[in-house]
């Protein structure tokens, strides 16, 4: 049994207003391959398949191909869970059909029903050979049964045991499962599961567009809440490929495609192979369909650098931090030469004033799309001279309760 993982594919993102279409395309096209090369049975897709609830037009047309073309493949069968970034109701709308292409679609989870969390992957006899907990990010409508308290503090601890609470119970129920299929055939039935949720521990990097909805750590879920017995945990959210501390077959497979100019690390597939009692876990490389380079000095030194990396003759995007007496709307012309015939693209130019030029758009002055939200109403306090630190961080955890309220809102 081939399964392989991964998450966080944010389709229709951009970066410094750069359409990056081609770049998923590719993306989904190298997904494709690895499925037929590696002999895939099961494909497991760990939440945030689009960067906003109301994704554009060349976004969904490339979910619903891939989807088709996943169909032709040998693949047993896919199973998606949403993310904090997906509309839950968008992604449920073509369920029933994308069933017919082999395509399960979890898109919320439901406390009084956890059996559609529970999915049965099933060999050509109609054979159960794999049990996949596919859990969803867990919104707090979703468990809204369990959270009573009102209180800041509270609330956050009532919604992580919630989350735990959950996680049990489909897992445990999903084992039940299995040990009534071993019984009947004699043959272990093995358990994997998938999850879209930041485990306490893990690493995330400062433009990678992942978005902590609490305030510290209170939102960090422990990985040992997974059950020791699970034959593999693949879990969505964090960009950056990692092993999590607390189960030793837990794994965020990262975003196949890099979403920010601090994503140096390589970008890989996780191929989980359970061969009778013996699971092994590889991964499987992603060339960049474009480099994402980030070049920091003088005016001198980026020219240099600029001129180098035009010799080599590959695609790459990039950022300019500018150090120095320059203003970053003054180098645009000179750099713009170093690069004219190149693969280079510019996107960005930041000097140490933190004045900022976008060169898609050509436009002077910060970036909103460079900052995140939480930065902006820090920013906010400032301007409104709210300098008390205890203040401060009322202010700041009561925002972020009401932040992710409002992102639960949109369906």
């Amino acid at each position: 049994m081939k399964i392989l993982h991964t998450s966080d594919l944010h389709l229709g993102k951009s970066l410094y207003g750069k359409n990056r279409g081609d770049e998923f395309a590719y993306i989904l096209d190298t997904l494709l391959d690895t499925v037929e090369k590696e002999h895939v049975d099961v494909l497991l897709i760990a939440g945030d398949i689009f960067d906003t609830t109301m994704p554009p037009n060349d976004a969904q047309n490339l979910y619903y191909n891939f989807i088709y073309k996943l169909s032709l493949s040998s693949l047993k069968h896919t199973v998606i869970i949403a993310g904090n970034h997906d509309s839950p109701s968008f992604l449920d709308a073509p369920r029933i059909l994308l069933e017919n292409f082999k395509v399960s679609v979890i898109s919320s989870a439901d406390i009084n029903n956890i059996d559609k969390e529970i999915i049965c992957i099933k060999d050509n006899d109609g054979s159960v050979n794999l049990i996949v907990c596919a859990i969803p990010y867990l919104r707090e409508r979703d468990l809204n049964d369990t959270i009573v308290s009102y209180d800041s503090d509270d609330r956050e601890k009532s919604y992580r045991d919630s989350v735990k609470a959950h996680i049990k119970a489909v897992t445990d129920k999903a084992f039940a499962k299995a040990h009534e299929l071993e019984a009947k055939s004699g043959i272990k039935v093995p358990v994997v599961a998938m999850a879209h949720l930041f485990c306490s521990g893990g690493i995330t990097l400062s433009d990678d567009g992942v978005r902590d909805l609490f305030v510290g750590n209170l939102g960090h879920i422990e990985a040992s809440v997974f059950d020791q017995n699970l034959a593999y945990v693949a879990l969505g959210h964090l960009h950056v490929p990692q092993m999590v501390s607390g189960h030793e077959l837990a794994y965020y497979s990262g975003s196949p495609l890099a979403m920010g100019f601090s994503e140096h690390e390589d970008k890989h597939f996780n191929l989980c192979t359970i061969d009778d009692n013996t699971i092994s876990v590889s991964f499987i490389d992603i060339k960049p369909p474009k480099k994402l380079e980030q070049i920091k000095g003088n005016l001198n030194e980026i020219e240099q650098s600029l001129l180098d990396l035009s010799k080599g003759g590959e695609s790459i995007l990039c950022e300019i931090i500018l150090s120095g007496s320059d203003e970053a709307l003054s180098i645009k012309k000179s750099l713009e030469a170093i690069i004219d015939k190149s693969l280079i693209e510019i996107l960005r130019i930041k000097d140490m004033r933190d004045n900022e030029v976008r060169m898609i758009a050509d436009k002077k002055g910060e970036l909103l799309d460079s900052l995140d939200e939480l930065s902006v109403f820090k920013r906010l306090l400032a301007m409104q001279g709210i300098n008390d630190e205890k203040d401060k961080e009322e202010l700041i955890a009561t925002y972020t309760q009401l932040r992710r309220a409002m992102s639960e809102e949109i369906v």
